[in-house]
């Protein structure tokens, strides 16, 4: 998705869990393949949906590698 002022682009995709009741949007998403402004990213996600590692690059090559709680929080920064 690009704005029209071509300020801002994101594309990517998810791999979803089988939908356990068939029913459409109920699906868990596990794992989310991104390019946003220029940051290339991949979030793995618990059995919830919660990002529970998430590794990217920005723009200018620096990368990031994270693993996160439950709640979200950064537990540990692989790249300090």
């Amino acid at each position: 998705m690009e704005s029209s002022e071509g300020d801002y682009v994101k594309v990517g995709f998810m791999i979803n869990d089988p939908n356990p009741k068939d029913k459409i949007g109920d699906a868990i998403s596990r794992v989310e393949l991104s390019n946003e402004n220029k940051t290339a990213a991949l979030f793995l996600k618990d059995a919830n949906g919660n990002t529970r590692i998430r590794m990217m690059v920005n723009a200018e090559g620096q990368p990031k590698i994270e693993v996160l709680s439950e709640k979200g929080e950064v537990v540990k920064d692989l790249m300090n």
